[in-house]
């Protein structure tokens, strides 16, 4: 089970907060960031490969002109 990653931006420590129960990274609870899953598209040399990426919050705030929210 993972209990932390860090952000590809800053390298930074993002630890799991306790409470949530899930094999997936992406649905667990993150202290100080967020944790998404995603494949890589066509056209990219790693087409189809399955991504475990995590942005910390400072990152985020950063860069929101960057970032595109659904």
């Amino acid at each position: 089970m993972v209990k932390e990653l860090k952000c590809v931006i800053c390298k930074k420590t993002v630890k799991e907060m306790s409470g949530v129960i899930s094999d997936e990274p992406e649905n667990l609870a993150w202290d100080g960031g967020a944790v998404f899953r995603d494949t890589v598209g066509y056209g990219s040399r790693f087409d189809m490969k399955e991504l475990i990426i995590c942005l910390c919050d400072e990152c985020i705030e950063k860069n929101l002109g960057f970032l595109t929210f659904g």
